[in-house]
């Protein structure tokens, strides 16, 4: 029962389903379109009816209640309210009217007439002394006032029935939808027979479509009789059947020979493949017997070569044999790289899976190229991201080889500017972590064309790049056959003239962090720095503890070291002493550090005056900033003591007889190791790095961090109050601060929130979540530290003594010398600034250097002696 039931109601909503032919398509179209415009006359209609005839009803009613209104003139002149009665009673004789009223102009009922069972509805509520109409719901109201000598006397009402309208509305209302019914049914009948004869054709071409899909052998065709677009189809579908069956009958001829053609073919292939797979061999084989055969002469080359140079030689016999190790060492670099090739091409090249420090990888290659980067006047900068696991687990050697390649490029390539290596973190999990290494320099760039082809085989720009810096084109496809060993790709961004920057990611695994004491460095030979001693540098730095550490890598070259906090202060400093060289960090406030450069290169004076930015900025677009401000060069904190050394005698001019000029207490570029005890561990700070960012002397280490607390301990209080000021540029310069002094001291995770922070701040976006994370990790380095802090804070109570009393010493000795009109004064002068650092000290320290230099050794002697008593009271 219920499967029968059901098959109706399934008959009844197929047919309620839009049509899915053509024809069925534009009949339903068609119809709806009839319809909806059956409907709109038919409302049209009605609506135009029901206004004519509430016209004429108001018109006729009017036309009445003015000639009662006429007639009723005399009855209300004299008040007589029976004749106006009487005169009311004459519209009985219209059936529709239900009452009839007449009103005094102040609203009194003057006369009325009401036919029988007429109710209340349309009553009047106030008089109305002009001509108007009002539909109410079942009556229609008139008024016209009865108008006596040019003034309304009175208002006659009329109240009729709108029955009578409405039925005659709805009569031609029922007239005109049968009218526009048979209408419809009549349109509907020609346009279905006019769709079914336009869509024949097209059901023709379908259904002979169908059948060529089933069956493309087929005879029949299509009809083109006509010349409309439906015959064009046809006579289109006709010659494309005509050479679809020309083309199968192609390929069956095809079909019957293609089995042996393929089996012909691939034996061609694959004695083709073999011969190249044998050729490929003997040429891995051959370059791999031949880079060795190449290699042990070439030993004994540069090893005999290297003993002979340290015998007794003339210079030209000194100067053929430097040519011939260098042209030697080149070729063992030429052989080194076909060795590998032929390794990898011949699968014989495997990757050690040992434990490792990404430090000492990087170590070792800023070890081989920093000398380089040196001698060309580059700047080699190395940035491992906190995030970055240091111990790991791969190959160190071949990611060595990969880094020194590929920085090695970008010194060769790169005539000024800089090298910067950055790592960072891709991604980290239990089995390993993906890390990215990119290779920035400012060379000449790589053109687009040749780009997929530079880690081809014996590949260079050009030919001209092989002629100018040499090398065999291997390199790079040697780096990408490693990168990929290790898990990872290798690419490059670059454009002519604007640097190139090679990126690679490699996969490692984790190790254990190694429980083993910081590592002991090796002092290394002195530099000379006899032709600058006595130079005056002026160091501009805004943060104390930034300003304590330059001093001090400072101290040991000889050059005297005046100090400004500002921009400002440098510039009136500049403009009143004479320096040799300027080292000026960039943010700072009252003037920064690229404002005060321009200023200076505005007093015609100091146009040649070297000047080198000091800063954390250190990215390459900071770098030319700085240089377009008009700075000689661009060293990035945390300072490394060899690059700021060699900055010093690359810049400062040598001095006549600075040679004969007393050394300095600590001897210039020796990096001594203090006899202190180890460093603890300090949560949040990676000491080893901190230690070589202090010449690897831990007393001035641990005195850099005993400070640290005392100068940024409540930093980030105080940028949260800045930002509660609405001061976002005050707070971005605190965090700036903090950045550069946490990395000086190793706390890298703490610089490395510094820097987002400053990030956020300086673009204006929302920074809560920065100023928090920053906030914990400056805990973390604070809390460490407070241990170390109250010690120093006990220490410097003891050392305060015996620093006033070396003071004391220098100060007489300098008294002494400046009585006897001595010009050794200047170096005492050196060495009483060395006891009496203290920003109390520096304005006279200053005031006392200037006197000397300027002969005027009465005044000094009198500023000495001021200094001594001061520095009395101040002991006792």
């Amino acid at each position: 029962m219920a499967t029968g039931a059901t098959r109706p109601s399934r008959r009844w909503f197929d047919r309620l389903r839009p049509p899915q032919t053509l024809s069925g398509k534009l009949v339903l179209l068609s119809a709806a379109t009839l319809a909806v415009a059956a409907i709109l006359a038919f409302v049209l209609m009605t609506y135009q009816q029901q206004r004519l005839l509430r016209g004429e009803w108001v018109e006729s009613l009017t036309a009445q209640a003015r000639v009662v209104a006429i007639d009723s003139r005399a009855a209300v002149a004299f008040l007589d309210r029976r004749e106006a009665a009487r005169l009311l009673s004459a519209v009985d004789g219209n059936a529709f009217i239900l009452r009839a009223r007449v009103y005094m102009p102040d609203g009194m009922l003057f006369a009325e007439y009401a036919r029988a069972g007429a109710g209340g509805e349309g009553l009047s509520t106030s008089p109305r002394a002009d001509t108007g109409h009002r539909f109410g719901e079942n009556t229609l109201t008139v008024w016209t006032p009865v108008i006596d000598n040019g003034a309304a006397q009175a208002t006659v009402e009329l109240v009729a029935s709108l029955a009578p309208m409405r039925r005659a509305l709805a009569r031609t209302a029922r007239e005109t939808a049968g009218i526009l019914l048979i209408a419809l049914v009549v349109s509907f009948w020609l346009s279905r027979r006019v769709v079914r004869r336009l869509s024949a054709p097209v059901e023709a071409l379908d259904d002979l479509m169908r059948r060529m899909a089933a069956d493309m052998s087929l005879a029949d065709r299509a009809s083109t009789q006509g010349s409309d677009e439906i015959a064009g189809l046809g006579r289109g579908l006709n010659q494309l059947v005509d050479a679809v069956q020309a083309r199968d009958r192609e390929l069956v001829q095809y079909r019957d020979n293609l089995e042996q053609l393929v089996e012909q073919r691939t034996r061609a292939l694959n004695l083709a493949t073999e011969e190249a797979r044998q050729a490929n061999r003997a040429k891995s084989s051959f370059l791999a017997r031949m880079s060795h055969e190449i290699r042990t002469p070439m030993n004994a080359i540069v090893g005999l070569g290297a003993l002979l140079r340290e015998t007794r030689l003339d210079a030209r016999q000194r100067d053929y044999l430097e040519k011939m190790l260098f042209a030697s060492e080149t070729l063992l670099g030429v052989i080194d790289d076909v060795l590998d090739y032929s390794r990898i091409e011949a699968g014989k090249l495997s990757l050690e899976t040992i434990p490792f420090e990404l430090d000492r990888v990087v170590d070792k290659v800023i070890g081989v190229l920093a000398l380089k980067a040196r001698d060309k006047g580059l700047e080699l900068g190395f940035r491992i991201d906190p995030k970055v696991p240091r111990h790991l687990r791969g190959d160190p050697m071949r990611l060595g080889q990969v880094l020194i390649n590929l920085i090695n490029n970008a010194i060769k390539f790169t005539e000024t500017g800089e090298v910067s290596v950055r790592v960072g973190l891709i991604d980290a999990d239990a089995d390993g972590a993906s890390l990215r290494f990119e290779i920035s320099d400012t060379g000449i760039g790589i053109p687009v064309e040749r780009r997929d082809a530079l880690f081809q085989p014996f590949s260079q720009i050009d030919d001209s790049t092989t002629r100018r810096f040499g090398g065999t084109g291997l390199g790079l496809s040697i780096c990408k056959q490693l990168v990929e060993m290790m898990g990872g790709e290798i690419g490059v961004d670059s454009a002519p003239d604007q640097g190139s920057r090679f990126h690679f990611s490699a996969r490692f695994g984790v190790a254990a962090a190694p429980a083993s004491p910081l590592p002991t460095h090796e002092p290394r030979a002195p530099r000379d720095f006899d032709a600058i001693r006595g130079a005056r540098v002026l160091l501009v730095d805004d943060v104390e503890l930034n300003r304590e550490v330059a001093i001090e890598l400072l101290r040991g070259t000889g050059v005297r070291v005046d100090v400004a906090t500002n921009g400002r202060e440098a510039v009136d400093k500049v403009a009143r002493g004479d320096y040799a060289l300027v080292l000026m960090d960039i943010q700072m406030p009252v003037m920064d550090g690229l404002a005060a450069t321009r200023a200076i290169r505005a007093d015609p004076r100091a146009r040649d005056l070297p000047i080198v930015a000091m800063t954390a900025h250190a990215m390459s677009g900071d770098r030319e900033e700085s240089l377009a401000a008009g700075m000689n060069d661009h060293l990035t904190k945390p300072i490394d003591p060899d690059a700021l050394r060699a900055t010093l005698l690359r810049w400062i001019a040598p001095i006549a007889g600075a040679a004969s000029a007393p050394a300095p207490a600590r001897e210039a570029g020796l990096e001594t190791v203090d006899d202190d005890d180890a460093l603890p561990p300090l949560d949040g700070i990676d000491s080893a790095r901190g230690l070589a960012n202090h010449m690897h002397r831990p007393a001035f280490y641990r005195r850099i961090l005993s400070r640290f607390n005392a100068e940024f301990g409540t930093a980030a209080e105080e940028i949260g109050a800045a930002l509660s000021a609405g001061d976002r540029e005050r707070a971005r310069r605190s965090a700036h601060s903090v950045k550069s002094a946490a990395a000086t001291i190793g706390a890298e995770e703490l610089a490395g929130h510094a820097r987002v922070l400053e990030q956020h701040l300086a673009l204006g976006a929302p920074a809560e979540r920065e100023l928090a994370e920053f906030a914990i990790a400056l805990t973390r380095v604070t809390t460490a530290l407070a241990p170390m802090a109250q010690d120093a804070a006990r220490a410097a109570a003891a050392g305060a003594r015996v620093e006033a009393a070396a003071a004391r010493a220098a100060l007489d000795q300098l008294i002494s010398l400046l009585g006897a009109d001595d010009a050794t004064a200047e170096s005492a002068q050196t060495e009483l600034e060395g006891h009496l650092g203290g920003p109390e000290w520096r304005q006279p320290l200053e005031r006392l250097r200037e006197l000397i230099e300027d002969v005027e050794y009465e005044a000094a002697l009198e500023l000495a002696n001021d200094l001594r008593a001061r520095l009395q009271e101040n002991v006792s």
